[in-house]
């Protein structure tokens, strides 16, 4: 089970380095600034577009995890949310 918590600490090492996830939730809390000023011109959508964005591939939130029959390694897969937010800002 110690390498199911190291491959868990990489996948959020991996989610706090995303340049998407910095900006809106770094330590200066943009989007958290940014609801206070602004939140009744927000739509609803685009709430709840970026909580699922900040959710998104977080092992807390529900992951499968894969169990190989011959050397019993096990790989966690965080599911992903697929957020329009995301996908709009990659593109």
């Amino acid at each position: 089970m110690g390498s199911l918590r190291v491959y868990l600490f990489l996948v959020n090492k991996s989610m706090e380095t995303n340049i998407l996830r910095q900006i809106f939730f770094d330590e200066h809390q943009h989007w958290e600034a940014f609801v206070k000023k602004h939140g009744k011109n927000i739509r609803a959508v685009v709430v709840k577009e970026v909580e699922r964005f900040k959710n998104c591939r977080n092992p807390k939130k529900g992951f499968k995890l894969l169990v190989c029959e011959g050397c019993h390694d096990m790989k966690v897969i965080p599911y992903r949310c697929k957020p329009v937010l995301y996908n709009m800002l990659m593109r």
